[in-house]
């Protein structure tokens, strides 16, 4: 039976792939640095391994022998992420884990990319055309991570493709980000307090970003691919959306400073690897994602409430 590896399993979007890994016929390896979630304990067999530990790491490899990588781990550091040096300590551990699945006979890697790897002053992000000349060091680190694996790989004669993914939202997000604050501020009666509503930008719902990352994984595509919907939408769409499913609209709140926070108002992807070579397309639009965003986190503020 073959076998595939995912890292940061229960995390934000690992915790979506591993229940469409069921039925595959994969033998499912789940890594995580902390305890594994109840709910999704039975859709793997689990290994508490840092990645950060060159020696388990190397174990883990030589005994596993897995066939495929699904490698979504990285610092998760929710406020410094863009600039923490910890994002040069993830390039050195994800080469040595690669490394590692590829000599113990590994066969097919997805890698997690970032479209921080662009040069967002272009705004209309396209895999083979828009300039790589990330303006942070994470998106640095992410993209020469992906530039030195795509050569490793080749060599190697390694299957390899980076899943270039854009914005995301959706259940478990952490609750600082703009889709979780805005609907846990008007959920708990609080005002959503907004600098930036006039950015264009590109989101897609978790479960499509590991539905994509997934038909990715089972293809023979190679190289980045854009992971987003294509289809940009302001940030003040987006909160007033859920004002009005929450009938909170009053509880949002647009700082006259607006407009002045970034200077980069377009992030969009072009999606015609992701729709036209892959075959992909998305089950949630925007409005049917917010509304099960929404109802997760108010099941999620009961079930707190209720304990």
């Amino acid at each position: 039976m073959k076998k595939v590896v995912v890292t940061g399993a229960s995390g934000f979007i690992g915790r979506q792939i591993l229940p469409l890994l069921k039925g595959t016929g994969l033998e499912v390896h789940a890594v995580t640095s902390k305890m594994p979630p109840e709910e999704l304990k039975a859709f793997a067999t689990w290994h508490t391994v840092n990645l950060l530990d060159a020696q388990r790491v190397s174990a883990f490899c030589k005994n596993v022998q897995a066939d495929r990588l699904m490698h979504l781990a990285w610092y998760d550091g929710v406020h410094d992420r863009k600039r923490s040096l910890e994002n040069m300590a993830w390039v050195e551990a994800s080469l040595h884990l690669i490394r590692n699945f590829v000599e113990s006979g590994g066969e097919r890697i997805v890698y997690a990319g970032s479209c921080a790897e662009y040069d967002w002053n272009y705004g209309y992000c396209q895999e083979e055309s828009t300039p790589t000349t990330p303006h942070t060091f994470y998106g640095q680190c992410k993209n020469s991570l992906h530039n030195i694996l795509e050569k490793y790989c080749q060599q190697k004669g390694v299957s390899y493709a980076c899943g270039r993914i854009f914005f995301v939202y959706g259940p478990h997000e952490f609750e600082d980000r703009l889709v979780a604050y805005i609907v846990n501020a008007l959920l708990r009666n609080q005002r959503a307090n907004l600098t930036h509503g006039n950015l264009l930008r590109d989101y897609l719902h978790v479960a499509d970003v590991a539905d994509a990352l997934m038909k990715l994984l089972d293809s023979k595509m190679t190289g980045p691919v854009n992971i987003a919907s294509g289809r940009p939408v302001t940030l003040r769409t987006i909160a007033n959306m859920i004002g009005k499913k929450l009938n909170k609209s009053e509880l949002l709140s647009y700082s006259s400073r607006e407009g002045k926070v970034d200077n980069h108002p377009v992030v969009l992807a072009n999606t015609a690897r992701l729709r036209g070579d892959l075959k992909w397309t998305p089950a949630y639009d925007l409005e049917e994602g917010i509304t099960s965003t929404i109802d997760w986190w108010r099941n999620k503020q009961l079930s707190t409430a209720n304990k």
